[in-house]
């Protein structure tokens, strides 16, 4: 049973970890836009669609047990 688990906890980290490059190219444009509105508006969109997910797939791993 902990082969199972420990599988599970990989996948999710293995998710975590390809949704961090997302987040420096989102940062990275934010600031090469030097800071703008515009950029600012898009970089907080799409940093709290991020965080959506992140939150949805950790519910999704506690209730799927």
């Amino acid at each position: 049973m902990e082969d199972i688990s420990e599988g599970r906890h990989l996948c999710l980290l293995a998710a975590a970890a390809q949704l961090n490059p997302l987040h420096f190219y989102w940062s990275f444009r934010a600031l090469r836009g030097q800071l703008n509105p515009e950029s600012v508006d898009r970089f907080q969109t799409h940093y709290r669609s991020l965080y959506a997910v992140i939150g949805i797939s950790m519910l999704w791993f506690v209730f799927y047990q």
